[in-house]
């Protein structure tokens, strides 16, 4: 994992990944925090994730980190409290 100082360092863009559209408050305070890209990707095809089983919680995040991790993110932050 990298230290606040090593994000700072190397301007990798920052990965946000949610279930839904909370995320979006976390995606502007990324972006009004640190001074590059971030990369959003908000599952509202299959949102709320709440109320499934974990198992399928677990596959859909495993999926939408698998998608982020195309992109050369320093970190990823994932938003939401099913999937923490």
């Amino acid at each position: 994992m990298l230290s606040v100082d090593q994000i700072y360092m190397e301007p990798s863009p920052i990965g946000v990944f949610d279930s839904g559209l909370g995320g979006l408050s976390v995606l502007d305070a990324l972006r009004n925090q640190f001074p590059f890209d971030v990369v959003y990707l908000g599952d509202t095809a299959r949102a709320p994730y709440g109320n499934r089983p974990m198992s399928e919680i677990i596959h859909f995040t495993y999926l939408g980190i698998k998608s982020l991790r195309s992109w050369p993110e320093s970190c990823l932050a994932i938003r939401h409290k099913a999937t923490s």
